[in-house]
Formats: C-alpha cells, structure tokens, sequence
C-alpha cells in the first residue's frame, strides 16, 4: 500500500515539473541549448501556425530555407534536424512538436533510413521515447542549470531552425555519382517501424506526408535512390530525389557545397529551395504573407535578406 502511495506521488511530482518545464520552453526557448534546441524552438511558436515541417538529419537543414519558402510561397514552416539525427528521435521530434502545431505537410528527408543503431539501443531508446512522452522533466533535466545564465547569442532557430553557412569547399568528384557511387542500401527493420508509425500519425491527423532526397555526391547513390522509391511506394505517397534535378536546380558543385559534396551550403541551400518552392505549389499550401498575425514572419525574412548575399 506505502509503495503504491509511492509510485502515486512520484508520478504526481513528475507530471508537475514536466507542466513546468513545458512553461518554461514556450516563454524561454532561449534556455535550452544542444540537440534539445530545435524542439524548444517549435513549441515556442504561436499554436496552429506552421503549415509545413521538415525532418531529418543534417541533409536536411542544409537543403531547405524556410525564409525562403516563406518569401517565395508565404509557407509558414519550421526544420526539425539535427545533425546525425536517428529516425527514433526524428519521431519524437515530430509527436512533439504536433502538440502543439497541426501543419498541412510534413516533408521528410530520407537519409536518416540509412542509419540505424544496434537492436539493444533500439529497444533502449523507445523506452526513452515512451517516458519522455510522459515526463519531458526527464529529456530537459539540466534546463535548470541554464536559468541563471545570460543568453546573448543568436540561437540556431532564429531561421526557423536554419543556419547560414557560407562556406565553400568544392566537390572535386564523378558528376555522375548517382551511377558510380556504392553506398549500402538496406532500410533496417527499425527504421521501417518508425517510418510507418510517423506516416501513420500524419494520417490520422489529416497531413500530408512527402519524402525527399537532398543533393548530396556523398551520400547518394542509384542503389539508394531505389531502396527509397521501393519502400515508400506502399505509403502512396510522393517522393522526390533531387539528385536526378541538379541541373534544373541550378546545382554548381564548385560553389554549393560546404564540405565537398556532403551537404549544401548557403547557396545550395536557397537553390533547393526555390526549386522546392515550385513542386511544393501543386500541394496549395495557405500564403500568410499579407496577414497580420504573421507580420513577424515578414520582418524576420527582411532581416534574413539584409544578412545574406544574394544567390543568382
């Protein structure tokens, strides 16, 4: 009887300090800092106002400018990557932030299907998922500790979860890489089960859901291409690879890169994206640009243009 009065309180404190915690990140997104960041910054948004959300790992933060979605199309969208982002936390990425935001597309990039970890640390982190669905006291335990400090510089989402990277450092290989290019090619189990149930949710919730490949000589291969294209088929849903549209996107691998064909930089970035902004036009997206509730978007993509260079 104690320990069940036990159990009873713990979970009453626990479901206390994460109500706390949630406060907190929505008025002070500022204080939570590393991979936790982006999730801060997505719950810190107005509710019900993204219409697009994009997941995945460093591909896709490195492909996509919401500022510039935003400019071309007046799609209000927000990126939740990570760099070397596991599927299961791009789940729980997502289940956060649908919380509080019922977008109208959910755009997933698909490098992330090729990483997967060891069935003992799958099993360990959908534990961790479950709980901290439960409890967020647990993923943002040291937010604390962040209370007393001065936060002076520019968080990372002050793009809507995009970085300028203006780095150049040139892609000197095979142009022809999707045919050259062996990379493995096998989705594991793990990653199908978390792909489903991501593709699940967003029906259930009415969201449409859109795979895409980011150019990338590094990361991308015809074997790849085909692993994808065969495994989403049975979603029903679109999937775009644009490695095969580096032409029509303007893709100099000279300038684009940042790191020799690994991922876009700056200017690789505002190309993929504007040639996303035409494919994303047949989806009839909502335009905010003239509504006064999204005033704030429009100032902050002025602020965006006056602190990058224009790319031709």
């Amino acid at each position: 009887m104690r320990f069940a009065a036990f159990i009873l309180l713990l979970f009453v404190i626990m479901k206390s300090l994460s109500a706390c915690v949630d406060m907190v990140i929505i008025k002070k997104p500022s204080l939570v800092t590393g991979r936790l960041d982006i999730i801060a910054g997505v719950m810190h948004e107005p509710a019900d106002t993204l219409d697009l959300l994009i997941v995945g790992d460093s591909e896709a933060y490195s492909s996509v400018s919401p500022m510039v979605l935003w400019k071309n199309n007046g799609i209000a969208s927000y990126l939740i990557s990570l760099p070397g982002q596991q599927i299961s936390e791009a789940y729980e990425g997502l289940l956060d932030a649908l919380d509080t935001q019922q977008p109208k597309m959910v755009l997933v990039e698909t490098n992330m299907f090729f990483r997967a970890p060891s069935a003992a640390v799958d099993k360990a982190g959908l534990l961790y998922t479950t709980v901290n669905r439960i409890f967020p006291i647990i993923q943002f335990h040291d937010l604390w500790k962040q209370a007393g400090k001065i936060h002076t510089s520019p968080s990372v989402n002050s793009y809507k979860g995009f970085t300028i990277r203006n780095v150049v450092s040139a892609y000197k290989g095979d142009t022809n890489y999707m045919e050259t290019n062996k990379l493995s090619t096998g989705i594991s189990d793990h990653v199908r089960n978390y792909v489903q149930r991501m593709v699940d949710i967003c029906k259930r919730k009415g969201i449409t859901v859109v795979f895409y490949t980011a150019p990338s000589p590094v990361n991308c291969s015809q074997g790849r291409h085909d692993s994808v294209a065969a495994f989403v088929k049975g979603f029903g849903v679109e999937y775009l690879d644009l490695n095969y549209k580096t032409s029509e996107i303007g893709i100099n691998w000279q300038t684009d890169t940042r790191d020799q064909g690994d991922h876009l930089n700056f200017t690789g970035a505002v190309k993929t994206t504007r040639y996303l902004s035409g494919q994303l036009k047949a989806y009839h997206l909502p335009d905010h640009r003239n509504e006064t509730t999204y005033q704030a978007w429009n100032d902050l993509e002025k602020k965006y243009s006056s602190e990058t260079p224009a790319v031709p």
